[in-house]
């Protein structure tokens, strides 16, 4: 580990690098600051950046935020990664709110791990082929994730490594769960429970929804109302081993889609519109 190198910033934001492989490409820079409401604004640009935030909540009245560039060709607030390393921004804050994200163009990697305690999620991952992953943690508020036109991806055949796409994975979000997706090809996977409802909207590509339980029995629940609209082009639904607690509906389009259900348990008669396979 490199020593922190100082900046004209805030003394609540510091700045250290990591060791990481090295890389040729460049890329560009991604603003992190704590807004004067305590929420914490990351604020991308028109190349390509890879970020993820890890929350260290073990302390509730002091959590730390550790935000980092996934790679080494990342930069943050305009802090240059050494070559084979990555700039890493600890951020201790009174107390977790809302987390804003915008990334704008370029092909875009965000994740957030182990995020107790924060409040609403809001996010845009703007133009490009751009991946939104939330691993592990428990969200008191909603979470909003849009992403932007890209151009890769892959039809209902196959039912992962999407390039672009929003991927929960072992969270709990007690609020509500939209995503917006693009006009090319996306993918939203989903293990997370969730207390609210949740809306997917995609759009004319090759898309794909998947509801993934932890086991064999449908253990893993959404409380509120699930609206699925795949679009146009040739989709999939995917539901294994979840509960739904209330309406569910899914509307297909047109093209071939694909409806895939194995050990779900819905409480109110659900509504599948627009599937060719069943």
């Amino acid at each position: 580990m490199k020593h922190p190198q100082q900046s004209s910033l805030p003394s609540t934001v510091d700045f250290d690098v990591e060791a990481l492989e090295a890389r040729s490409m460049l890329a560009g820079n991604v603003a992190v600051e704590l807004n004067s409401a305590g929420d914490i604004v990351v604020t991308g640009d028109n190349e390509s950046n890879s970020i993820s935030i890890q929350c260290i909540c073990g302390n509730a009245n002091s959590p730390h935020l550790r935000v980092f560039s996934s790679d080494s060709t990342t930069s943050i607030n305009n802090i240059l990664p050494e070559e084979g390393y990555s700039v890493n921004v600890p951020i201790d804050v009174p107390s977790l709110r809302d987390l804003k994200i915008k990334m704008r163009g370029g092909t875009d990697r965000f994740s957030i791990s182990d995020a107790s305690g924060m409040r609403n999620v809001s996010v845009s991952m703007g133009r490009g082929n751009d991946r939104f992953d939330l691993t592990r943690g428990d969200l008191s508020g909603n979470v909003k994730v849009r992403l932007g036109s890209g151009e890769t991806g892959a039809g209902h055949e196959s039912l992962i490594n999407f390039d672009q796409g929003v991927f929960f994975l072992g969270s709990s979000i007690d609020g509500n769960v939209i995503v917006r997706g693009s006009r090319t090809h996306d993918v939203v996977s989903n293990s997370a429970e969730i207390g609210g409802r949740i809306s997917v909207v995609l759009g004319s590509g090759d898309d794909g929804v998947s509801f993934s339980g932890n086991s064999e029995l449908p253990s893993t629940a959404i409380a509120g109302k699930v609206s699925i609209k795949l679009g146009s082009g040739d989709d999939y639904l995917s539901l294994r081993s979840f509960r739904f607690e209330e309406q569910f509906r899914a509307d297909g389009a047109t093209g071939n889609d694909a409806l895939y259900n194995t050990s779900s348990v819905f409480q109110v008669p659900a509504t599948f519109n627009g599937f060719e396979e069943l």
